[in-house]
């Protein structure tokens, strides 16, 4: 017995602050906070230890902290017990520098330690005019192809402007193949929520989406008539809102690539048979060209991801090497054939309208001297 409580003592004596982090992360590329977090813990075993004081000492190399040289910030010896979210208060941080970083603790007995691991976060890109880049994208050719004869419909007799709430209509086209496809997609946008099959299977539903939503369909797809269709239900309505009518209406595009490349497209318009739940089909009404405002336009369709690739030379020696990424979609990035991360659905989601995200990643290691090409994979997102 006596053995262990010399033990525990001796763990008690010798505490010191363990397992830094800089905005809950270890060693961080890319934070952009003006003024970060750092955290610690203790790794006392002693009963009931406790922290009395700290002292943060932030240096621009590691050699200088280990030497005590805190160039860029010495927080001085704080009286309290805190250990997370501690706010860094030292000079203003400069966009892509590391900084270097050890906290030193204080016990109730006004004994000190000090952590002993290397610690240090990296900044990113502090500025709007620290970005060189500008963003680039690849126009699909079949963008306005496919978009060209798209029209909004809704069923004959009623007002697409003016429909009552949760009521719902129907709309479908027959779908002719003399052979299976290569590949085949349903491109949709409606006002309100909608069902969408092809041969009575399901192939997709969606509420309160207002965009084109995209379906790969060649399975369901067979040789002879095929029937797409789609059940669109009105909007509800907010209690609070006085109007008792919404707007309904749908846009689509069956789209077929036959096996020698040449493309069929079947846009929702007069071709198109519409039913207001009856089992009465006739003609569908064509409301409004698909980029009417009073319908809003539901922006571009769904499309395949696309590729960017570039070539560059390096012949000097690499010190350090960093990669800042962002996208308007998801995107995957590549350095020389090895995908970078093991992240998916980059950028993260956010309103693209107010911000988007970016990453930073360390490529040092993934350069070499000579031709090296770096490539994206782009999707929708």
């Amino acid at each position: 017995m006596m053995f262990v409580v010399l033990l525990g003592t001796a763990g008690g004596a010798f505490s010191a602050p363990v397992h830094l982090r800089c905005q809950y992360r270890e060693n961080p590329l890319g934070i952009d906070a003006s003024a970060p977090h750092l955290s610690w813990q203790s790794d006392s075993t002693e009963r009931n230890w406790k922290q009395s004081a700290y002292q943060i000492l932030v240096a621009s190399s590691s050699e200088g902290l280990r030497s005590g040289k805190a160039d860029v910030w010495d927080s001085g010896r704080a009286n309290s017990d805190e250990s997370v979210d501690i706010t860094y208060k030292g000079p203003a941080l400069e966009s892509r520098k590391r900084y270097y970083w050890r906290v030193r603790v204080w016990d109730k007995a006004g004994n000190a330690t000090e952590s002993a691991e290397d610690a240090w976060w990296e900044m990113g890109l502090l500025r709007p005019e620290d970005w060189k880049a500008k963003w680039i994208t690849w126009k699909n050719p079949d963008s306005e192809p496919d978009r060209n004869k798209v029209r909004w419909i809704w069923v004959k007799g009623q007002d697409a402007l003016a429909v009552t709430a949760k009521s719902s209509a129907s709309f479908r086209v027959n779908v002719p193949l003399s052979h299976p496809p290569r590949s085949a997609v349903l491109l949709l946008a409606a006002r309100g929520d909608f069902l969408a099959t092809v041969n009575g299977v399901e192939v997709g539903k969606k509420h309160g989406w207002g965009a084109f939503d995209r379906r790969d369909i060649g399975d369901q797809l067979k040789v002879g008539d095929n029937v797409v269709e789609i059940t669109v239900a009105a909007p509800n309505i907010p209690k609070d809102e006085a109007q008792q009518t919404t707007k309904a209406a749908l846009a689509a595009l069956v789209k077929i690539t036959d096996p020698d490349g040449s493309i069929q497209r079947i846009a929702s318009g007069e071709n198109w048979q519409a039913s207001a739940g009856n089992d009465s089909w006739q003609p569908a009404n064509v409301v409004a060209e698909l980029g009417d405002r009073r319908l809003g336009d539901p922006g571009p369709m769904s499309q395949p991801a696309a590729s960017f690739r570039r070539t560059i030379e390096i012949h000097n020696t690499i010190v350090s090497a960093r990669l800042y990424v962002t996208a308007l979609g998801s995107y995957r990035v590549f350095l020389n054939g090895k995908h970078l991360s093991r992240d998916v659905l980059t950028p993260e989601f956010t309103d693209y309208r107010k911000r988007v995200l970016y990453q930073t990643y360390d490529v040092t290691e993934h350069l070499n001297s000579g031709r090296n090409q770096i490539s994206a994979l782009l999707g929708d997102g």
